[in-house]
């Protein structure tokens, strides 16, 4: 593998936030979680293929099936400069150079594989912390798996959050092939007060110094609670500043049904 390029695809997702600090060139995944058995209809791998395009896709973020033709994500994951100051100029990248693997456990083959036609994101700041780290991918065509409803709301309770990346909390272990995911818990936002979050319109998932957190691959990636015997999306990862230590921040894709709807067109989300 291209270790150059494995590097830029990652450094895509890097949590960029006022209070890590960090040029890490990784991007977030599940620490403490355990590889999945089968992979949701509606998880999905946002790859890239950016340096000197040679048609070769590298994982670098995650993101959910909502519509046939429409995923959310984060929105440090669709733009450049991402772990760079450059991520003040919010300019996206070009979506002819990403796709989504859709539906696999496995992120380097089966499920189904569609471009990506436009990107979305709300008109403000960029930076994660700021709180509008959301997008809508637009694809090229539309995919025959089933998507996930988004809930009524992040309600606090029983949370499972699933990825791809780094499965330790120092740098450098490799991103696994598998997905993982982890059965945590979304907490009150004023547990993560000390972590910057941004009261209604973030989450806090996880818990503090449990061992078992979103980390270093995943950035983008659910977060879902079951309703009625069903998941429903509540989130998708932000950032985390204590790998293991804390919970991390997750937008709260709820909060964002206005815009979700107004922009896909599709009232019923």
């Amino acid at each position: 593998m291209n270790l150059r390029r494995f590097s830029v695809a990652l450094g895509l997702a890097t949590l960029m936030s006022v209070a890590t600090l960090t040029s890490s060139p990784t991007a977030q995944a599940i620490v403490g979680g355990e590889t999945a058995t089968e992979a949701p209809s509606w998880m999905a791998s946002l790859q890239y293929d950016i340096d000197e395009p040679d048609g070769v896709y590298y994982h670098g973020c995650g993101a959910s099936l909502i519509a046939p033709r429409w995923a959310v994500t984060a929105r440090h994951c669709v733009i450049k400069g991402a772990n760079t100051p450059d991520i003040v100029l919010d300019e996206p990248l070009d979506p002819a150079q990403m796709q989504l693997r859709i539906g696999s456990v496995d992120r380097t083959q089966g499920g189904t594989v569609v471009g990506i036609a436009e990107i979305h994101k709300p008109p403000r700041n960029p930076i994660p912390s700021a709180g509008t780290d959301i997008a809508l991918l637009e694809l090229e065509e539309a995919v025959p798996n089933a998507p996930v409803k988004i809930a009524a709301s992040a309600a606090l309770g029983e949370t499972r959050i699933l990825g791809w990346g780094m499965e330790c909390v120092e740098e450098g272990c490799g991103a696994p092939v598998k997905l993982k995911q982890l059965d945590t818990t979304t907490i009150s936002d004023f547990n993560c007060i000390p972590l910057a979050i941004h009261f209604t319109v973030e989450s806090c998932v996880g818990e503090w110094n449990s061992g078992r957190s979103a980390a270093l691959g995943d950035s983008g990636g659910p977060a879902v609670t079951r309703v009625d015997g069903e998941w429903q999306l509540t989130g998708a990862t932000s950032r985390v500043i204590y790998v293991g230590k804390a919970p991390a921040i997750y937008v709260d894709v709820p909060a964002w049904r206005q815009w979700i709807r107004e922009t896909t067109g599709i009232n019923t989300l």
